[in-house]
């Protein structure tokens, strides 16, 4: 696989674009000019200062060399045993509304708490682009 880790077929990335399942699956959309591209973009917002931080990096030919600090050499390691490769999931912040279900004992994977909380927030959407 043409990517920057082995990719668990069962894991949140191969669950999230299963295409990544497929051990040909190249990425025509991202790719290293897209980033380059994005560097460059973002190096043109005022007040951002962006480094490379290894003088053997690729980035040193589009960005500046990060300032000393110290006298250390900054050695980057290889990734610990069992390390994550993969997607994190982060739970969804629950709304007030939920969270006060939730404290109350009600699930909000009820299908009719999940409607009525659906047409709340449909609701207060109607209203902030009435009122915008």
């Amino acid at each position: 696989m043409d990517y920057v880790f082995k990719i668990n077929p069962n894991g949140n990335l191969a669950q999230k674009y299963p295409s990544f399942r497929n051990p040909s699956f190249k990425d025509k959309s991202h790719d290293q000019n897209l980033d380059i591209q994005f560097i460059q973009l973002a190096l043109t917002i005022p007040d951002l200062k962006i480094y490379a931080i290894s003088p053997n990096s690729a980035l040193c030919e589009i960005l500046p060399l990060a300032p000393i600090q110290n006298k250390s050499q900054f050695k980057i390691e290889n990734k610990p045993e069992g390390y994550i490769c993969d997607l994190m999931q982060h739970p969804r912040p629950l709304s007030p509304f939920m969270q006060k279900l939730k404290d109350g004992g009600l699930s909000g994977k009820n299908i009719y708490i999940r409607a009525f909380s659906d047409m709340v927030q449909i609701c207060k959407a109607i209203f902030h682009a009435i009122r915008n």
